[in-house]
């Protein structure tokens, strides 16, 4: 499935991206948190300040619903 399709082609479309270090230290400083550590998400730091991502906060930014039980073949 594509960009086109998936209607995600604006998310690739940025008139002033952030420089590439800012993207380099997001990345580099990502940590997902999974059930077992007590829920599902990801923090990362850049230049010293913290930024929580949920499901409900990529659901916004993307614009599609949020799936409270998904029935995807690959559940458990």
């Amino acid at each position: 499935m594509s960009l086109t399709s998936r209607n995600c082609v604006s998310l690739c479309e940025m008139s002033n991206p952030p420089p590439a270090a800012l993207i380099k230290e997001f990345y580099s400083n990502l940590y997902v948190y999974s059930k077992a550590t007590g829920g599902h998400y990801l923090t990362s730091w850049i230049r010293g300040q913290e930024f929580t991502i949920i499901k409900q906060t990529i659901s916004e930014a993307l614009g599609v619903p949020l799936v409270r039980k998904p029935t995807y073949p690959y559940t458990e």
